[in-house]
């Protein structure tokens, strides 16, 4: 009897081992193909355009201060009084500086500095005329050929005509870029030639030597400015020639008109 009873339960064993579990059945029913999906590849990121940004033009002015010690002309061996001038300067690249020529004229010092005071170092002057009222710097040291690093170069363009508009480029304070648009209104000058520009209040600190530009480039150069609003300035052409002619001097038509009111002198 107790075998028998041991054979039932050995049996049933046996037969539970063999059923298949439930996790199993299911598997079995739901189990999906072996075909592996398809995977779609992932779009190139198409490449980015680089953004080029525009230099600031006020980026190329820099400040150039003079010592002078002119002599005095009733008394040759003698020279007057130090005196002491600052003005504006443009930088055309290759180390090299435009600005008006007055404060250059027997200046005894000069030197280049950034317009926010933050640097300045000793400079030569490579060229100035006095009559067409410009000069030409650079550094007097290779060394110091790092106060241009960061600065923008201004082109000579073309010189303007009664009628054109142009723009006005400064700093104020020394830190904030200007843009002034003016008009050319006409000329006058005895000795140089200069331009009157219509600009009824002056935007940067000072007018001597500030670019004055036309499509980007440079137009003329401000020598100074009237209350009245009238902007006096070098024109192109003779920035032109004085850069890259390396002219000096104005002619002179050599006669003179003047009025024959007096019947004498008739």
């Amino acid at each position: 009897m107790y075998r028998s009873l041991f054979l039932v339960v050995l049996l049933s064993a046996a037969l539970t081992a063999c059923k298949p579990t439930k996790r199993t059945a299911v598997e079995a029913q739901h189990r999906p193909a072996a075909t592996e999906a398809a995977v779609e590849p992932m779009p190139e990121p198409e490449p980015s355009t680089p953004v080029v940004q525009q230099a600031e033009p006020a980026n190329a002015i820099l400040t150039v201060n003079a010592a002078r010690q002119q002599y005095n002309t009733l008394l040759p061996w003698q020279k007057k009084e130090v005196s002491n001038a600052s003005v504006q300067g443009v930088y055309l690249g290759d180390g090299k500086v435009l600005t008006v020529g007055a404060p250059l004229v027997a200046a005894t010092y000069a030197e280049l500095a950034l317009p926010d005071g933050s640097a300045r170092v000793p400079a030569r002057v490579l060229r100035c005329d006095a009559e067409m009222n410009l000069a030409l710097l650079t550094v007097a040291d290779e060394k110091d050929m790092e106060i241009f690093e960061g600065r923008s170069a201004l082109a000579l363009g073309a010189p303007l005509a009664i009628g054109d508009s142009a723009e006005l480029i400064g700093l104020a304070d020394g830190r904030t870029p200007v843009h002034r648009t003016l008009t050319v209104r006409g000329s006058e000058g005895e000795r140089t030639p200069l331009l009157r520009l219509e600009l009824p209040n002056l935007p940067c600190d000072d007018a001597d030597g500030a670019p004055i530009l036309r499509h980007g480039k440079l137009a003329a150069l401000g020598l100074r400015y009237d209350e009245s609003g009238t902007l006096f300035a070098i024109n192109g052409e003779l920035l032109r020639r004085f850069c890259e002619t390396e002219q000096t001097g104005l002619p002179l038509n050599g006669f003179s008109i003047d009025y024959a009111d007096n019947p004498v002198l008739r």
